[in-house]
């Protein structure tokens, strides 16, 4: 069996418990479970429909076909939350986690209805012949890691790549991801001579070639099977990972000498009024002072005459 898991973790790689039904050929029915492998081993690291991601690995693979596997894990606790998907080149309904005894082909049910002491592959009618084709269908239950980005989650990838007007990560170390300079905020300017990305207001907040960047999904898109992730820096708390960890409060550079500007301001704002308050409040009492002092001149002179 082959399965690669995935180097860092990452929020967007979901586990499943899928079902997939897959066509074997007529020749690897002496061990049908391995022909199936075979064959899923070509979804790996591939955009498949039915997942609704990139397939990065199986494990657990076993025959599927009825109640009898659904019955699994600590306690016997029941799965219920199967997903179904085909395999290329399978028949298109595929079996689904609630197929009994009464589903699929009714030469496999009369089989395993007459004979009580079938074994567990016949038990579970593994296989289902297609009309008008060689191959058979087997169904194959395995638990999966399925790669699931969300337009507008945050994703953390290695920076693979730095040009002038855009910048290259992988994440996982095996999904690309663009970033244009369109989608970068103001703060970060392209430094070609030094081949980074550098913070016009704090030469800490570097991103080059290495290094870690936190970045938000813009935008999924799916060619030949192939995922392709477009990124943005426009956010708070996005940038070099180490930069924004430090950062607890999420807030960029160029925000927080913003902020300071604007606390500067009114610091300024509040010093002015305040002194012209107390200008204010010195004329009153320099008058009032000015006016009892002439009134007190005024009576002195009224007393001598």
């Amino acid at each position: 069996m082959s399965t690669r898991a995935p180097a860092v973790e990452s929020s967007a790689v979901k586990t499943r418990e899928c079902v997939f039904t897959v066509s074997v050929h007529p020749s690897a029915l002496a061990d049908p479970l391995a022909g199936a492998k075979t064959v899923l081993d070509g979804l790996l690291m591939r955009h498949v429909g039915e997942l609704g991601g990139v397939l990065m690995s199986r494990d657990r693979e076993r025959l599927y076909g009825g109640d009898e596997d659904d019955e699994e894990g600590e306690g016997g606790k029941r799965k219920r939350d199967v997903d179904d998907a085909s395999a290329p080149g399978t028949s298109s309904d595929a079996e689904t986690s609630g197929s009994g005894s009464g589903s699929g082909s009714s030469s496999d049910s009369e089989d395993a209805s007459t004979d009580g002491r079938a074994d567990g592959l016949t038990r579970a009618r593994f296989g289902r012949v297609i009309h008008t084709a060689g191959y058979v269908d087997v169904c194959v239950r395995s638990t999966c890691k399925v790669f699931l980005p969300v337009r507008g989650s945050r994703l953390v990838g290695v920076v693979n790549k730095i040009a002038h007007d855009f910048i290259g990560a992988l994440v996982l170390d095996k999904f690309n991801v663009a970033i244009a300079s369109d989608n970068i905020r103001e703060e970060l300017v392209s430094c070609s001579e030094e081949g980074c990305w550098k913070s016009a207001w704090d030469d800490a907040h570097t991103l080059r070639v290495g290094s870690q960047v936190v970045f938000t999904v813009k935008s999924v898109s799916e060619t030949d099977d192939v995922v392709l992730l477009v990124g943005a820096l426009l956010e708070e708390g996005t940038g070099e990972r180490e930069y924004v960890g430090r950062n607890s409060s999420g807030i960029t550079s160029i925000e927080r000498k913003l902020q300071q500007g604007k606390k500067s301001k009114k610091e300024k704002k509040e010093k002015k009024e305040k002194k012209e308050k107390k200008e204010k409040k010195e004329k009153k009492e320099k008058k009032e002072k000015k006016e009892k002092k002439e009134d007190t001149d005024r009576d002195s002179k009224r007393l001598r005459t």
